[in-house]
């Protein structure tokens, strides 16, 4: 087993990110991947919430995912992640959960996904460039699968043809083919996988039935589980020729050209190779291919000078022993440098070996074909595909994509729990194979409706799966698939079981009724409390102020003490009692929230401290200009009094107190400071986090002239309900500075508005800034 500081040292030198998180979603470790990735430092990402990097986990989705975590121990993700400068990435993350010292921590090790991204948006580019080249060539094209259908055709066979080119996918062979019965063709299709192509003449049946001669080329690729790729010319024009050669050899020519056109086009060469006298020759697009002119060597070494270096030993020994010792046609892929272009282009040579009468070789004749990009393509496509399968694997809701006539194409393995058959056995068939023709009725007409909007549309829908049995609601999209030409081709399904999001929606829309509910009842209560219960204490205190008049000299030493105690009582309670009020209506208050100067704001809140100011000689500097925030004035003031009041009151009896108001912008915030020189606190007893708690006192009751604890609690349900936060950083006898942040004017709205009768979570932590 790996110790601790193995296991910590192969987590920073993984390159997946790895996060540790509570149950409240904040980072409680990450290691080092995770925090550069971030642009973070380690210690500033520790304590933030997983919004403040994963915006899309809301509070609401956090629990949904817990979940899902404490049901099924690990869950899949694709999200994206933003760093501390704003940019965004994608990601995947795997999540799991297990127990640390009895308590639930969160796992994510995330996998940053923008490489794969970027080869996904190449692969759509080369399969536009593919899909262009056949739409343009000026040859008849199909491809078909293994059992003889066609599964695309460009325009030129649509219009050699005669038949539109919908109505020729998924017809098969047989539908056009003139000449050959089913088991020539089968033959023909065996003879190319087995060859990887095949090339005869025959004759095909247009939409009209007449018919009209082509010559027919084929190549098999086993992509997609196996595909014919068929060039189809019309040789209509070269069978007249071929009848009528002496005469017309004028057309002969004309049709070579457009052959040799055709191979341009497939970049297919062809040559000749003298066996006897060493010497070959080739053609136009052969040389082009090379990228040679007519005085390159044209013996066996001058082709094997063309080869790239790491081949050339191989193809030398291949031609030598494979083909002309053995006699055994020429049929290869090898690498070759472009003598023009210093490109390394991949080939594909096929030769046949013609031999005398005593069986030996002669020359060699066939073509050779740059298959570079093709091959590129087919390596971008395969991989593309099976990123795309492993993708819709994985995803844990349920997708699927039918045709326009409701059959299903594909699905993954979550819907085919939903009608306990596997995905082949789905293949090809509707829903009413499936379900009651009621509910299989429900699904076609919503598969319609987004067919005729042209659009994704949004329904819920109850599913009930046959594997297990269970019944739940589902929030289906769908959307039309279209192809290239933007024709509708089909409809893809994605559905979400919503059932236990809407059973806490209801449950949450009845807790704030609750809430409103009772925070009227409260916000009365405190009205009449505040009335009826200070009525009283005025009373008391009025009372024992007579009658410690009216008994004058009368009264006892003791008594005199005793009548002080009652009288203080009842104006501490008093005051109590105020506090309270004040704290309770924060955030509460029907005063708009505005644009404010900060500037007139603590203006204004140093002339109520005029006095103060003057009695303790204090200098205060303001430093904060041009600060302009949205947000209630009267609460605002209330905020920088009670933090200026508090460094006049908390001063040192050493010193002239000196006050500093700074401000920096910080996104859509401003950060303001209150620095003093006073007494300071003693930050090692994390009384930092004490002094804004209600009734929480660092110091004895009558000490800096008193105080009931509410002041700094009511600053910071101030800041919180602006959705700021409020923390202090202090050194015990030299000073304290008390930071807190308001929304900026004009920025990005950061507050939280809180539910009726509670109060809003803080963007950051509470307590003393990283």
């Amino acid at each position: 087993m790996l110790s601790s500081d193995m296991a910590l040292f192969a987590l920073n030198n993984t390159p997946i990110e790895v996060f540790w998180l509570d149950t409240d979603g904040r980072v409680v470790e990450v290691n080092a991947a995770a925090h550069e990735a971030l642009g973070y430092a380690r210690e500033d990402l520790i304590g933030l919430r997983v919004t403040d990097f994963a915006p899309g986990y809301d509070r609401d989705r956090w629990r949904v995912l817990l979940d899902v975590l404490r049901r099924d121990g690990k869950a899949f993700r694709e999200t994206f992640h933003r760093r501390e400068d704003g940019t965004e990435y994608p990601v995947e993350v795997t999540i799991s959960l297990f127990q640390k010292d009895g308590a639930d921590l969160v796992c994510g090790m995330v996998r940053d996904v923008s490489d794969r991204k970027r080869l996904e948006g190449r692969s759509a580019e080369y399969l536009a460039r593919y899909r262009d080249a056949i739409n343009t060539s000026a040859l008849g094209f199909w491809a078909v699968d293994l059992t003889g259908h066609i599964l695309d055709a460009n325009a030129t066979y649509a219009r050699l043809s005669g038949y539109d080119r919908d109505s020729l996918i998924g017809m098969r062979i047989a539908d056009f083919e003139a000449d050959q019965d089913g088991d020539v063709i089968r033959t023909l299709a065996a003879r190319a996988v087995l060859e990887e192509s095949a090339h005869f003449r025959s004759r095909h049946r247009r939409v009209d039935g007449t018919i009209w001669p082509v010559e027919i080329a084929i190549n098999y690729s086993s992509v997609n589980g196996g595909t014919f790729f068929v060039f189809i010319l019309d040789v209509t024009d070269q069978v007249a020729k071929e009848r009528e050669l002496a005469a017309k050899s004028a057309q002969l020519e004309t049709l070579l050209v457009r052959y040799r056109e055709a191979q341009a086009i497939a970049k297919l060469g062809h040559y000749v190779y003298d066996i006897v006298r060493d010497r070959w020759d080739g053609s136009e697009v052969l040389n082009g291919i090379f990228g040679i002119d007519t005085a390159h060597d044209r013996t066996a070494q001058g082709w094997v000078k063309v080869i790239h270096p790491e081949d050339r030993a191989e193809m030398e020994a291949y031609l030598r022993d494979h083909v002309i010792g053995q006699g055994k046609d020429f049929d290869k892929l090898y690498r070759i440098i472009d003598q023009t272009t210093g490109a390394v282009k991949l080939l594909h040579g096929k030769g046949l070996l013609r031999r005398d009468n005593r069986g030996n070789p002669l020359e060699l004749f066939g073509a050779i074909q740059d298959v570079t990009d093709l091959k590129r393509l087919e390596g971008a496509v395969r991989a593309s595909e099976l990123l795309k399968r492993q993708i819709l694997d994985t995803i844990p809701d349920l997708v699927w994509l039918k045709d326009v006539e409701g059959r299903y194409m594909a699905c993954n393995p979550v819907f085919e729990r939903l009608y306990g058959a596997k995905e082949a056995d789905l293949l090809g068939k509707d829903d009413f194979a499936f379900v009651d023709r009621e509910t299989a009725a429900f699904f076609r007409h919503n598969d319609r409706q987004a067919i005729a909007a042209g659009r994704s549309l949004m329904n819920e829908e109850w599913l009930t799966f046959a594997d297990d049995g269970h019944r739940a609601l589902h929030e289906t999209i769908k959307t039309p698939l279209k192809d290239e030409e933007g024709r509708i081709i089909g409809v893809l399904g994605l559905a979400r079981d919503i059932t236990d999001r809407k059973r806490i929606e209801e449950a949450l829309r009845k807790t704030n009724e609750e809430l409103r509910r009772s925070n009227a009842d409260l916000e009365s209560f405190a009205y009449v409390a505040s009335h009826d219960l200070r009525e009283p204490l005025r009373t008391v205190a009025s009372f024992t102020t007579l009658l410690e008049r009216s008994l004058g000299e009368g009264l006892a030493p003791e008594q005199a003490e005793y009548l002080h105690f009652v009288h203080d009582g009842a104006t501490r309670m008093d005051r109590l009692i105020r506090d309270l009020l004040e704290y309770s209506r924060v955030g509460r208050t029907s005063a708009p929230r505005e644009d404010l100067s900060l500037e007139r704001v603590i203006g204004a809140v140093l002339g109520h401290l005029k006095a103060g100011v003057a009695e303790a000689e204090a200098r205060v500097e303001i430093t904060c200009h041009g600060a302009k925030v949205h947000a209630s004035r009267e609460e605002v003031e209330r905020l920088f009094l009670n933090v200026i009041g508090n460094a006049l009151k908390y001063r040192s009896p050493d010193r002239r107190p000196e006050i500093s108001v700074g401000c920096t912008r910080r996104g859509a915030q401003w950060e303001f400071s209150v620095r003093d020189n006073g007494i300071g606190i003693d930050m090692k007893q994390h009384f930092y986090d004490r002094i804004f708690r209600l009734f929480q006192r660092l110091h004895g009751r009558d000490d800096y002239g008193g105080g009931t604890g509410v002041g700094l609690s009511i600053c910071k349900k101030i800041v919180e309900s602006h959705g700021g936060r409020i923390w202090v950083e202090s050194t015990l006898g030299e000073g304290s500075t008390f930071f807190f942040t308001l929304p900026a004017t004009g920025g990005p709205s950061v507050a939280q508005t809180p539910p009726e009768g509670g109060e809003a979570e803080p963007l950051g932590p509470v307590g003393p800034a990283p």
